[in-house]
């Protein structure tokens, strides 16, 4: 198991991708930090991790809040005294609209979510990793970053800040032990696939 005994946050754990991650990462030895805003749905992962062996605990986050950033990562040492990876997944979408009259309220939340969301993670983690001299961030990004499609330009602004922030800590943790990088995805079956599906109506 290449995740044996490292202690690995995950935000954003609702349903989809970040419930995958979670679950994955278990499988493969970690000991998983859940966080999202939903308890229940926190609640649940971990109940189906530990029902199959793994450990885990749930820490509701909302990633927009500073506090409950540092909350997730004190949870994280209080629990197991180390912080080896963090996947920053956390999700929010604004409504499908082109962005010449896409909603500014919306599009300022998916930034804060999405990249300011990924800064404060990252910032509530790094004096651990760079304590320990070692550890991994991984921030989730999307196929929109690279094929623009129309009405998804908000989500595709907040994604592409992330990308960004990846590089940019990737470039200033040179040397620390610490390593930074962006996971991709193309298409993936789940509840915002679902969802977009739903969007276009009958066709």
């Amino acid at each position: 198991m290449i995740l044996k005994d490292k202690v690995v946050i995950v935000t954003g754990a609702g349903p989809g991708m970040g419930q995958a991650l979670c679950k994955g990462a278990a499988a493969e030895g970690a000991k998983v930090v859940v966080s999202a805003r939903s308890v229940d749905a926190i609640e649940a992962i971990v109940a189906d991790i530990t029902a199959k062996g793994g450990d885990a605990i749930s820490v509701r986050c909302d990633v927009s809040s500073t506090d409950d950033c540092n909350a997730l990562a004190k949870a994280a040492l209080d629990k197991w005294g180390r912080i080896d990876g963090m996947v920053h997944s956390a999700y929010y979408h604004p409504d499908w609209a082109n962005l010449e009259a896409h909603s500014i309220d919306q599009l300022t939340q998916v930034l804060d979510v999405v990249a300011v969301g990924g800064l404060r993670m990252a910032q509530a983690v790094l004096p651990t990793m760079k304590a320990q001299g070692c550890g991994s961030i991984v921030n989730i990004s999307t196929l929109a970053t690279r094929k623009p499609m129309p009405g998804e330009g908000g989500y595709a602004m907040a994604k592409s800040a992330l990308n960004q922030l990846s590089r940019q800590l990737a470039v200033e943790l040179g040397g620390t032990g610490i390593r930074v990088n962006t996971a991709l995805m193309g298409w993936m079956d789940g509840v915002p696939l679902q969802q977009f599906f739903a969007s276009m109506g009958e066709g």
